[in-house]
């Protein structure tokens, strides 16, 4: 479980990076509404997978806060998550204005660091042991999010934008 668990926080907060470019690419408004919930199970999962792993190595973390700089990585991903996953309500929107937006932006370096605390980790020969392919399925994660923040990038945002609307012209 606690390979799984961080996977899992991973996959969530791809899903989550994935909603804004099925919105500029198909127009799908609805996949702005998963957002949100996509965005708190990748807090949830980081945060499980974080307590099970304290939970496993226990002499580890209670001799060093952070035993070393891969759980450091991850340890910094999950601190940002953390204020993004209590600030996700309407009320925060609005009453921290634009902050929560540029807060909320912090999700891109985060994104960043878990990948590459994933990738550490799955050299480690413990994690390699329990799951060979982890290297792979990390390097894919990786290509993934390369993706998915390239396309935020503003001349290729609107590039896919005019795309679809080409698209739509087509189809009528």
């Amino acid at each position: 479980m606690l390979v799984s668990g961080g996977k899992w926080a991973i996959r969530s907060l791809l899903l989550c990076l994935l909603m804004t470019p099925l919105n500029t690419l198909f127009g799908w408004r609805g996949a702005l509404k998963l957002r949100r919930p996509a965005g708190l199970w990748a807090f949830e999962f980081a945060a499980v997978h974080l307590l099970l792993n304290v939970r496993g190595t226990e002499e580890d973390w209670l001799r060093y806060p952070i035993p070393d700089y891969i759980a450091g990585l991850g340890v910094m991903g999950l601190s940002i998550l953390t204020p993004m996953a209590a600030t996700s309500t309407r009320w925060a929107m609005k009453r921290m204005g634009k902050w929560w937006k540029r807060l909320h932006r912090m999700v891109y370096p985060a994104g960043m660091i878990v990948i590459s605390h994933a990738l550490l980790e799955s050299s480690n020969k413990r994690v390699a042991a329990h799951d060979s392919q982890a290297g792979i399925e990390v390097g894919l994660y990786l290509a993934i999010l390369t993706v998915l923040l390239a396309v935020r990038i503003p001349v290729v945002r609107s590039a896919l934008a005019q795309l679809r609307h080409k698209r739509n012209r087509f189809a009528e």
